[in-house]
């Protein structure tokens, strides 16, 4: 009777065989410290998926972290982060990536604009008048004749009143491979307080009502591993810094922001040490230390200004390449 290893092994030489993914490698998510809580991410291509289409599956989901710091209680939360996807031997295809805008009736907020227009008539006195000229005259003397009438300063103005319904992006595109989540003055505007608090990337679907992926994306190189990265990071200015009694001063607020920096720091560089393993799982350690030697410096894709919060990284291995454990 065939062993679960030899069953797994077959399924994975059919798919291979159809040029579809037969497994996935993954490591993570690594949090900064204490920030499990902030913010969880969730990344994965399923088994099946051609290679040449490969869709992205994602979820995060968003909370309030409770930390404490020199001795200190604060409690962290975000109206708005950013999503990042790094990614090796494979490209992205066009118009896949996610964005969903909230649309009419899923949140209260509206506006209204006047516009003003005015026009005011000049006062004085308004002349009717014609020359009679004496041709018999060198001077060319004139007797003006004519009617004189007076008229009165008048304002005319008009007011229009246009109502305006603002387009708010939930989840929008962020530049190269980064997502925007929340808007960055309201929030997410479904909620009163525009907290990010629940679970994103599965407002939109399909025509069969599954989740839309995150991105499609095709593989490049068959002899290399395709490896991606999501990161979720966010601004300071995006990041509601509470004590038990409400918001910080800005002395404890700066300290708090020092200690986010380096436990981001820390658990990037965690994250980097744990790809190699993940390389040499799936390409040989060989192979592992030469793809990530450049990325082990250079940390993960966190603009000026922000944060690490979450970062988890899969890999689909070469074909062929055998899972440890499995039976010859």
């Amino acid at each position: 009777m065939p062993t679960t290893s030899r069953i797994r092994k077959r399924v994975a030489t059919d798919l291979e065989s159809q040029g579809a993914v037969s497994r996935v490698e993954k490591i993570g998510p690594t949090h900064a410290k204490g920030l499990h809580h902030l913010a969880g991410v969730g990344v994965n291509i399923r088994q099946g998926e051609p290679y040449d289409a490969m869709r992205v599956d994602f979820e995060l989901s968003c909370g309030t972290a409770a930390l404490r710091i020199a001795g200190r209680d604060y409690i962290i939360s975000m109206r708005a982060c950013h999503v990042a996807l790094e990614r090796e031997n494979c490209e992205v295809a066009t118009h896949s990536r996610y964005e969903h805008r909230l649309g009419k009736g899923s949140f209260e907020i509206s506006g209204t604009e006047t516009l003003s227009s005015g026009r005011e008539r000049d006062a004085g006195i308004g002349i009717e008048a014609s020359v009679d000229a004496n041709p018999f005259k060198p001077s060319f003397i004139g007797r003006l004749t004519g009617r004189y009438k007076r008229s009165a300063r008048r304002n005319e103005e008009r007011k229009d009143v246009v109502r305006r319904e603002p387009v708010v992006d939930l989840i929008v595109t962020s530049g190269q491979d980064r997502w925007q989540v929340g808007d960055p003055a309201r929030g997410d505007a479904r909620r009163d307080d525009g907290r990010l608090q629940g679970t994103y990337f599965g407002e939109e679907r399909d025509k069969d009502g599954e989740v839309r992926e995150l991105c499609v994306v095709a593989r490049g190189s068959a002899s290399l591993p395709v490896v991606l990265t999501a990161t979720v990071s966010a601004s300071f200015g995006h990041v509601f810094v509470h004590g038990p009694a409400g918001p910080v001063e800005e002395a404890d607020r700066t300290g708090a922001e020092a200690a986010l920096r380096q436990r981001s720091s820390k658990a990037a560089r965690e994250h980097s040490a744990a790809k190699v393993d993940l390389r040499a799982r799936v390409a040989g350690l060989v192979m592992a230390k030469a793809l990530g030697e450049a990325q082990r410096d250079a940390g993960f894709p966190v603009a000026d200004g922000e944060f690490l919060i979450a970062v988890q990284s899969l890999a689909v291995p070469l074909e062929r390449a055998q899972p440890d454990g499995d039976d010859p």
